[in-house]
């Protein structure tokens, strides 16, 4: 009989997500739990049975992927961090992986879709891509996928979804609460499931609280640095009855903050900012001075993906219903939001 996760988890007595975290050879688990996870693991011989799938033949996992690094954003450690944890859960379950990188570009995606079929992959991972759905259709009907962060018109494939809308509406209440009521939006150019959900977020908790024309407080930036900064001066010069924004960056935030303090304003005494946070860790360490919402745990997401990926390839075509894992946010109050002056 194979040993599955939930079997090693009540063999140990320890939670499901810790036996995946010491799978994913995460550095986030005591030396002795681990040990005692690893222990039950050997002695069932739960990594036996992942050589002898790939020695069966087991074919491969597709990893599809809208940006290995993006190099636009210091911080955009998201995919790099996914594609470790998945593969070496899926590994362990003895499934080599493929990796594609899309470059956003629907043609790609639709391209490695099609060549996964052919190639008869087991399964793929979507991550943030945005190819066409009647391809994506096609292709889940043959093969198993999971969707990481992609929203937008995927109710036949299962999916692992990030809350930015959530975030959008914690953001701007948050704003809201301190006495803000000329709050912007600024988000990337990027067409990316990000983008759909926070501008949804914030066009709907702004008609909630009653703030005026969101559209004209709503502005693109692409995610460094330099932009960041020319954004906060023209901000400054064209649009100072905004007394706070949400950021979808932390790079395009410290621009925005140097344009203000070059200006001699101060953040967030003359101004507000809000950002989104891909990486909790990140908000622990070096960026705790940007109130923040997100900061998830990406092992957690990662695992919630290839758990999901795993139940359908266990599954197959038997099953009747789509899988769904919505990943909850929350609000990091940092040092960069304050009542607005009066």
């Amino acid at each position: 009989m194979k040993l599955t996760i939930d079997d090693i988890a009540r063999i140990s007595g320890f939670s499901r997500a810790t036996v995946c975290r010491v799978l994913a050879n995460s550095d986030k688990v005591r030396d002795s739990t681990k040990q005692a996870i690893l222990d039950v693991i050997q002695k069932n011989h739960y990594a036996a049975n992942a050589l002898e799938h790939r020695q069966a033949g087991r074919s491969p996992i597709a990893l599809i992927v809208g940006d290995i690094v993006d190099t636009e954003s210091s911080s955009q450690l998201f995919h790099p961090q996914i594609m470790k944890t998945l593969c070496r859960r899926m590994y362990g379950q003895g499934y080599d992986c493929l990796l594609f990188d899309s470059g956003y570009s629907a043609e790609l995606e639709d391209e490695y879709l099609h060549r996964c079929m052919e190639q008869g992959a087991a399964g793929i991972f979507l991550l943030s891509a945005t190819g066409t759905i009647n391809c994506l259709q096609q292709v889940v009907e043959k093969i198993p996928i999971v969707t990481i962060n992609r929203h937008v018109n995927t109710p036949f494939t299962d999916a692992v979804l990030l809350d930015e809308y959530k975030c959008a509406y914690l953001a701007v209440k948050h704003l809201y609460d301190l006495g803000h009521r000329k709050i912007g939006l600024i988000s990337e150019p990027k067409e990316i499931p990000l983008a759909y959900e926070t501008e949804r977020g914030f066009r709907d908790v702004s008609a909630q609280f009653g703030l005026a024309s969101p559209e004209n407080n709503m502005f693109q930036c692409a995610a460094n640095f330099d932009d960041g900064y020319q954004l906060g001066k023209r901000l400054i010069a064209d649009h100072s009855q905004i007394t706070g924004v949400f950021c979808v960056s932390y790079d395009i935030a410290a621009g925005i903050e140097a344009a203000y303090t070059q200006a001699g304003l101060s953040i967030p005494e003359d101004f507000s900012i809000v950002i989104f946070q891909y990486i909790s860790e990140q908000v622990q360490k070096n960026k705790i001075q940007f109130t923040s919402v997100g900061a998830y745990n990406l092992e957690d997401i990662a695992n919630a993906a290839a758990d999901t990926m795993l139940q359908r390839l266990r599954e197959g075509k038997s099953a009747s219903r789509r899988l769904s894992v919505i990943v909850d946010t929350f609000l990091v109050i940092g040092k960069s939001t304050a009542p607005p002056h009066k």
